[in-house]
Parts: C-alpha cells; sequence; structure tokens
C-alpha cells in the first residue's frame, strides 16, 4: 500500500515529510495525509516521487515488489493504451464507463487524452485490464504486473 511503501522509502533515506512534500510540490500537510493513508496520492504526485526515488509506480503503490523504474511518462501515451485495451474487449465507451462508475463524458477526456483521472481510478484500469500502471502511463513497454 502506498502510505507503507512511502514512509519506508522515507525513512531508509532519512528524510523528512516536509522534504518529500516539497519534492512532490504539494503542501506539508497534504503529505502528512498521504502518509497517514488519509488520502490518495494525485498521479502526478505519484510521478514525482517515483522519479525522485527512481522506482517503478507499482513499487511505490505496493502493488510489486519490483523496484525498476520503467522510464519517463508520456502522458499521451496513457489514453492510446487506454482506448487499445478497452478495444481489445470489444466494450464500447459507455460500457466501459458504467463498469467503473464514471460519466461516459470523463472516460471520454481519458482517452482523448484531456484529462487524467486519480490514481485509485488508474490502478482499478490496470487492475481490469491486468497491466502495470507503469504500462498504462507509458512508463514501459512491459504490460506484465511483477
Amino acid at each position: 500500500m502506498f502510505k507503507d511503501r512511502i514512509r519506508d522509502i522515507r525513512k531508509r533515506h532519512d528524510m523528512t515529510q516536509s522534504t518529500l512534500a516539497s519534492v512532490a510540490k504539494i503542501t506539508d500537510r497534504q503529505f502528512r495525509n498521504l502518509e497517514a493513508g488519509t488520502s490518495d496520492p494525485s498521479l502526478t504526485t505519484l510521478i514525482a516521487l517515483a522519479d525522485y526515488f527512481d522506482v517503478s509506480l507499482d513499487y511505490l503503490c505496493g502493488r510489486t515488489e519490483d523496484v525498476e523504474k520503467r522510464g519517463e511518462v508520456v502522458y499521451p501515451q496513457f489514453a492510446i493504451r487506454l482506448k487499445e485495451l478497452r478495444l481489445k474487449q470489444g466494450v464500447d465507451i459507455w460500457q466501459f464507463a458504467e463498469l467503473f462508475d464514471i460519466s461516459a463524458r470523463n472516460y471520454a477526456g481519458y482517452e482523448l487524452g484531456e484529462t487524467m483521472p486519480d490514481l485509485p481510478v488508474v490502478a482499478a484500469f490496470a487492475d481490469h485490464f491486468d497491466v502495470s500502471i507503469d504500462y498504462l502511463v507509458g512508463r514501459s513497454d512491459d504490460p506484465a504486473r511483477r
């Protein structure tokens, strides 16, 4: 789980919460809430921390023990991969949006690259397609979850 993983990493590197809040470009209070598990990180925050520690998004989220960083994020790649994976399942936008209890308009914005969902939604998509978050957001060309 993210809150446990980020706390462990922070302590291993002997860093303060305030320092990591600066790295993630969030307030100290926001970071404390992340580490306490009372809020979820945005994808931007998660990427900033993964890049800083040079680890994979899936590792930081506690989805794998594989720490290998996958590369730089390419946001349009998220839209492309999301659409490809959805089409591979033969599901239309409305069905897929309903499956995740989001509006078809919001989902269409994800596939058009106009907006990025919050981390819990990205993780749910990755789980649904059985791919890594790093693959889904364009940090890896390997879809395998490790």
